[in-house]
C-alpha cells in the first residue's frame, strides 16, 4: 500500500497543473484506493476509544471501497483495458442478465 501512496504523491507533486490532477478521474480513483488504507487505521483507534458508535457501518464500507485497488491495474493492463471497454458497451445487456439471473435465485 505504501507503494500506491508513494506513486500518488510521486504524480501530484510532479503535475503541473495540480487542481487538474486531482480532478481526472483515473486520479480520484486511485485516491479512493488508497484512503481506505489510512482510514481503517484511524478507526481502529476510535474503536478502542468507543468512540464509534454507528462508525462501524462505515468502516465496512471502507473495506468494500478496497476493491477499487483492481481498478489501478486497469492502468497497467491492456487485457483489463479492453474488458471494462466490453463492459461499458454491453452494460444494459449484462444488467438484464443479472436481473434474470437474480429472479432465477429467488
Amino acid at each position: 500500500m505504501w507503494f500506491f501512496t508513494f506513486e500518488y504523491l510521486t504524480r501530484l507533486a510532479c503535475s503541473p497543473n495540480k487542481l487538474k490532477f486531482v480532478k481526472g478521474p483515473l486520479n480520484i480513483v486511485d485516491l479512493l484506493a488508497i484512503l481506505p488504507y489510512f482510514l481503517s487505521f484511524a478507526v481502529e483507534e476510535l474503536k478502542d476509544t468507543m468512540v464509534i458508535g454507528r462508525a462501524g457501518k462505515v468502516l465496512r464500507l471502507i473495506r468494500v471501497m478496497r476493491i477499487l485497488r483492481v481498478l489501478k491495474l486497469v492502468r497497467h493492463f491492456s487485457g483489463l483495458q479492453s474488458l471494462l471497454f466490453t463492459m461499458q458497451q454491453g452494460y444494459q445487456e449484462l444488467g438484464l442478465l443479472m436481473v434474470l439471473l437474480w429472479v432465477i435465485v429467488i
